[in-house]
């Protein structure tokens, strides 16, 4: 059996939606794999750290996270709001701690 990645990335407003920041600003999306994600009650939570690449210029607002099934283009599966919105600057790091990123799963028609 195929192990399952997902990948999470974070997404900001724009006249176009919602949108990731530039790949030349050192963004890209992180791979987590099987082990890095806790399944309980109906909820997703991270039980490793995740940590973005250092900002190479300023990212702008990110109000979102996203989980693709590529790290490259591919498929958005999911978007959450982050509890607290956040300016990218220069140089800074964003980082989820363990159990820091929830999504919440609902079963619908079982």
């Amino acid at each position: 059996m195929k192990s399952m990645y997902i990948y999470v990335g974070l997404l900001k407003k724009s006249s176009m939606g919602l949108i990731e920041p530039l790949k030349k600003l050192n963004y890209r999306r992180i791979e987590l794999g099987p082990g890095d994600l806790i399944l309980n009650d109906n909820c997703i939570k991270n039980s490793v750290e995740i940590i973005f690449p250092q900002a190479k210029n300023n990212w702008g607002l990110v109000t979102h996270f996203g989980i693709w099934d590529s790290l490259q283009k591919g498929h958005l599966l999911a978007v959450g709001n982050l509890i607290e919105e956040k300016f990218i600057k220069k140089n800074e790091i964003v980082q989820f701690d363990i159990d820091n990123m929830e999504i919440s799963i609902e079963i619908i028609g079982v």
